[in-house]
């Protein structure tokens, strides 16, 4: 048996496995991610109970059925981003070590250092989907939901996990960074979530080809109504995708290897601008004027301009046929009201990809520093650490400084023609600068504390993810007990039932986006005084290595006095 599988997965498979699981970490995440599941279980049975008590004709099952299909859609999410931030980094990151090609030299085939890759990565999130196991089948259970359907809530997030990984692996072996790659995976499969809402112009027999590639799109009928054909097509189709994917990887891997490493000068479109004057601040000239042009790849950069360019520009086109209309009373492009509402309707992506590329790109600030053996001689100057770091993460934010106001003329445009509600327009312009600085910040700390760029980078994603569900749960937490100390309160003044006009209301909304921003940015302060004030140890550095007396002017105008006055 063990032969059997060694000639199909290949000796690396066996080999990459132990080691990904032998890591104690994985333990710990493990632990933690029984928790948001567990926590919607409870959640589910307590409304359960509570609702009997209040009406003894309750029916659980729409709760029973919500729950369900809020668990599934965790463990999609789940395989959909940490399968890939484990694997994007894999063969690129191998490649800025320079072990890819003594790899190469072996008489292991590139196909089973694929696989390989590919299966001991996949180990890890095969733990974390089984995490969640427990809390699917029991609800699915007392739903009254079939054997088969149990066993297709088990194969779509593994088909999805295998799909994405076999997308990060070919991406992965035909780019130069670890970075690079795993945002061109996230960049496609939200193109893959986009899928149904750009395909309503087609036919219905395209759609039906296009609307599964949609992870999410059969979580629904298969949760509610015991359906599983729309759940099996999209187990398909992920499957190809990650086939084809492996294929593809380890059909590139060895000739891009050759590319990148024959070091050939690249064609450019442009010329790069005449860099500007040293100032008093090296660190951050540095950030600024040379680490832009290193930070993402030139293809991710094309594929992110485009990305932006279509949703910005579709959005202000929509919203300047409106416009005309308006200004000239006219009913000639009324029509653009729909489309232009359900195209914001995706706003939310955007602002994801905005949060991601932050905190991705703070993840691989220091540790590529040092792949590429330059972050000792930073420590050798007489540089402040926390200049270093903070001038990493302003540089995180000012990379991705037009893409924030493309996306935010877009929103704009959106609210002037009424698409874009004033209350969602404020939603994500704060979503988007509380979180996109909270993954600054977190990708600081995990760059400081790993060796490579790819941990750094899983850690993140991961991050952003518990961060998310914990922080939803505590401010849920707190808006029941604003609205218990509410009640309460209402009940000493003798109204135990408020009337219309004198409870929370539409406000309860309001304030639980406040409680939970306000979470974001208490974790982000915690965070960020913890590195500031650990910095020389986190970077590697004794606290006195640099003596009190020296300042970044005093050794700059060291260095640029003469030899005469600088020698006693």
């Amino acid at each position: 048996m063990a032969s059997l599988l060694e000639l199909l997965v290949g000796p690396m498979a066996a080999i990459e496995c132990q080691r990904s699981l032998g890591r104690g970490w994985v333990l710990l995440v493990r632990a933690l991610a029984t928790l948001p599941p567990a926590m919607v279980l409870l959640a589910v049975l307590w409304f359960w109970w509570f609702s009997q008590q209040m009406m003894p004709d309750y029916s659980p099952g729409p709760s029973l059925a919500g729950g369900v299909a809020v668990v599934e859609a965790m463990l999609v999410t789940a395989a959909l981003l940490v399968g890939q931030a484990l694997l994007a980094g894999t063969l690129a990151g191998d490649k800025a070590r320079s072990t890819l090609g003594l790899l190469l030299t072996t008489r292991v085939s590139p196909r089973e250092i694929v696989v390989g890759r590919l299966a001991g990565r996949l180990c890890v999130v095969g733990v974390l989907l089984a995490a969640g196991l427990p809390a699917l089948v029991w609800l699915a259970a007392l739903y009254g939901l079939g054997l088969g359907s149990h066993l297709t809530l088990v194969a779509l997030p593994a088909a999805v996990s295998f799909g994405g990984g076999g997308l990060a692996l070919a991406v992965s072996a035909v780019a130069r960074r670890a970075r690079d790659a795993l945002l061109m995976v996230y960049l496609f499969e939200i193109v893959l979530l986009l899928a149904p809402v750009l395909s309503g112009s087609f036919s219905a027999g395209l759609r039906e080809w296009i609307d599964p590639l949609n992870p999410y799109h059969a979580i629904g009928p298969l949760s509610e109504l015991d359906e599983i054909g729309p759940a099996m097509a999209t187990i398909g189709l992920w499957l190809i995708l990650g086939v084809a994917g492996c294929a593809w990887a380890a059909w590139r891997l060895r000739p891009a290897y050759l590319s990148d490493a024959d070091g050939r000068r690249r064609w450019r479109l442009f010329r790069p601008a005449r860099l500007p004057a040293l100032r008093d601040r090296p660190m951050l000239w540095k950030e600024l004027y040379v680490e832009q042009g290193e930070g993402f790849g030139r293809f991710v950069k094309w594929v992110g301009i485009l990305a932006v360019v279509v949703y910005a520009g579709g959005a202000i086109v929509l919203a300047g046929l409106l416009v005309r209309d308006w200004w000239l009373q006219g009913e000639t492009s009324r029509w653009a009201a729909a489309p232009l509402q359900e195209w914001l309707g995706v706003s939310w992506l955007m602002a994801w990809i905005f949060e991601w590329a932050v905190g991705l790109r703070a993840a691989a600030a220091i540790t590529a520093e040092r792949q590429r053996g330059t972050w000792d001689l930073l420590l050798t100057t007489p540089l402040e650490g926390r200049d270093m770091v903070l001038a990493k993460i302003y540089g995180s934010i000012h990379a991705l400084r037009g893409f924030f106001a493309a996306v935010v003329i877009a929103w704009l445009a959106g609210l002037v023609c009424g698409a874009l509600p004033p209350l969602d327009f404020a939603e994500l312009l704060v979503q988007t600068l509380v979180i996109g600085a909270f993954m600054g910040t977190v990708g600081m700390a995990f760059s400081l504390n790993c060796k490579s760029a790819a941990s750094a980078m899983t850690l993140t994603i991961v991050a952003w993810l518990g961060a998310g569900c914990a922080f939803a749960a505590l401010a849920g937490i707190l808006m029941l007990m604003v609205m218990l100390a509410w009640f309460v309160a209402s009940f000493l003044m003798g109204n135990l039932m408020p009337g219309p006009g004198t409870g929370l209301g539409p406000w309860s909304g309001v304030l639980y986006y406040v409680l939970r921003m306000s979470l974001y940015s208490l974790a982000t302060l915690l965070i960020g005084a913890y590195i500031l004030r650990r910095v020389d140890t986190l970077i590697g550095r004794s606290p006195v290595a640099v003596a009190p007396s020296v300042r970044r002017k005093e050794y700059l105008h060291a260095e640029r006095a003469p030899v005469h006055e600088t020698v006693p």
